[in-house]
């Protein structure tokens, strides 16, 4: 007979019979490592290339499994990067090669707000960090937000700060496609947000005529479909091209809700033409402020599409 049963020896096989209590050490479980973030100088490189020249093969991933805490961590860090870059479910993405252009209509928006709001009710700015899931943070170029909007919860603000969320968000897309820019509505509108209205600005490069193409989509969270634009005007100095004009099909879903340049409207061409003044309703933007909309703001803020296309033009030495 064996000194040991077979259930025994497997916890002490040189025991003997008088051995007779066996403790079993349990298998501790050690927390997993946090994958760090590091990018290097070639990633950049390739980013940028294909953000320039090729950008429907756009965005481009750079890692994946990446926490929130760490993305957050390394943008902090690393300010001035070569390119954009957002957190989307655990995945570094490139997103937008920042030229000329977009910063200028960048800062048009930005300063055209500030005029508006006489009453100084309004926090306005740019590259605003914004948390939109558990796991995903995007980068917004405009921003609005009342300045009585209450605070959140803790662990459910627009970021690390704490803040209240923006009501309008606003991206610039230049070398960013525009399935790229349209497809972070439903992240924006997420249910951990509460920001209301998010505001595209997509500007194509220059054709060899010395003619551009720009779009501007306005998605309210109100609409019965968010997921659709309440507003999509062309207001280029030409059309959108067939491939580009295909995408924007079935990123709105009918043909017959797109207006401006190349789909029956008059020529963008001036200032004030009403068909290219696009209204934010101001009861999206001071959604959450306790004393409500001042009396002067209450038809909501015009932005005149010509003048972001003037901008563009100049911008790109295309003005004469």
């Amino acid at each position: 007979m064996p000194l040991l049963s077979s259930s025994l020896s497997r916890y002490c096989p040189y025991s003997t019979r008088s051995a007779t209590k066996f403790v079993e050490t349990p298998m501790v479980s050690l927390p997993p490592q946090e994958k760090r973030l590091r990018l290097n100088r070639n990633q950049f490189d390739h980013a940028k290339n294909l953000l320039r020249h090729h950008p429907n093969e756009c965005p481009v991933t750079f890692t994946e499994g990446i926490s929130l805490k760490e993305f957050s961590k390394y943008i902090d860090t690393h300010p001035k990067l070569p390119v954009r870059i957002c957190l989307t479910e655990g995945s570094v993405v490139a997103y937008e090669y920042p030229q000329d252009c977009h910063a200028y209509v960048t800062g048009r928006i930005t300063g055209l707000l500030y005029l508006w709001d006489a009453t100084h009710d309004l926090r306005i700015g740019g590259n605003l960090d914004v948390v939109v899931g558990s796991n995903s943070m995007l980068i917004a170029d405009c921003f609005i937000r009342p300045k009585r909007r209450p605070h959140p919860p803790p662990g459910q603000g627009t970021n690390d700060a704490g803040l209240a969320y923006p009501t309008v968000v606003t991206e610039i897309a230049t070398s960013q496609s525009l399935r790229s820019v349209t497809a972070k509505v439903p992240q924006y509108f997420s249910a951990r947000t509460t920001i209301q209205a998010f505001l595209v600005i997509k500007i194509w490069e220059p054709r060899q005529d010395g003619t551009m193409a720009m779009v501007a989509l306005l998605y309210r969270r109100a609409n019965p479909n968010p997921m659709i634009p309440i507003s999509t005007v062309s207001f280029g100095t030409a059309g959108i091209d067939p491939q580009a004009n295909q995408g924007l099909v079935g990123i709105v879903g009918d043909p017959n809700l797109i207006t401006g340049v190349g789909y029956g409207g008059a020529a963008c061409d001036g200032a004030g033409i009403p068909a290219y003044q696009l209204n934010i309703p101001a009861v999206d933007i001071y959604n959450g402020d306790p004393q409500g909309i001042p009396a002067a703001r209450i038809h909501g803020f015009n932005l005149d599409l010509w003048d972001i296309q003037m901008l563009a033009l100049e911008t790109n030495e295309l003005l004469a």
